[in-house]
């Protein structure tokens, strides 16, 4: 008798544990139909639950930062700040304007802040047009053909207007610190020698914006590849 009810208690053990794995993976296609449903509609559930089911049913971290940026660009707080942004660019092309003969020891300054402005414009109105289709038509509600066509669209364009961003600061960089801290009034026997306070400053400012907001989206960027890899070794025990 004490011979049979271990054999029992085995073949129980052993019928229980493809149960537990089976159950586990009812368990990750649920929830992954959840993030899907809660991308639909942003405000249904916590942006880190949506993380973290997320995390469940990518395969790379490239996977992984897109399902976030999708997550993330849809809400209305990132569709505020980025409405923001594109209110500061048009300040930066009134200024570049107004100013564009009011500095002529560097004459490319104003040019550089015209063009940040126009093409910094550009690319937030993009970024908005494309998070508020987002917002109202998921990719798991619609055509996927078609939305996955979009998508390698507008990727393309964001990529090639933050190159030209980026080149372009850089180069605006150059020109702004090459004469840092000018005269910001023309001298009497040196005409030439000036440079107006507001585009000037402005440029710097502009430049220290673009580099801090760089820097925060790079450590946010770094910080989910490292979160993806620590969850994805979490998985597979």
């Amino acid at each position: 008798m004490e011979i049979a009810t271990v054999e029992e208690k085995y073949q129980t053990l052993n019928i229980a544990k493809p149960n537990r794995r089976r159950s586990r993976i009812l368990t990750t296609q649920l929830s992954t139909t959840s993030w899907q449903a809660a991308l639909a509609d942003p405000s249904s559930n916590e942006i880190i639950q949506q993380i973290r089911e997320l995390n469940k049913d990518v395969d790379t971290s490239v996977q992984f930062i897109r399902g976030v940026n999708d997550i993330v660009c849809v809400t209305i707080p990132v569709i505020v700040a980025v409405a923001l942004i594109a209110v500061y660019y048009m300040a930066a092309i009134f200024t570049g304007l107004k100013y564009l003969e009011s500095c002529p020891l560097e004459q490319r300054i104003p040019v550089f802040v015209l063009v940040a402005g126009c093409f910094g414009l550009l690319k937030t109105l993009h970024v908005l047009g494309v998070n508020i289709r987002l917002r109202k038509h998921s990719s798991f509600t619609s055509d996927k053909t078609i939305l996955d066509r979009d998508q390698r669209s507008s990727e393309i364009v964001d990529i090639a207007l933050n190159i030209f961003l980026f080149c372009w600061q850089i180069v605006g960089m150059y020109w702004t610190f090459s004469i840092w801290y000018p005269k910001f009034k023309a001298p009497l026997h040196q005409p030439n020698d000036w440079c107006s306070i507001h585009v000037y400053l402005f440029a710097v400012v502009h430049l220290a914006l673009f580099g801090g907001l760089a820097f925060i989206v790079s450590i946010f960027y770094i910080c989910l590849i490292v979160y993806y890899k620590y969850k994805s070794q979490i998985l597979m025990l």
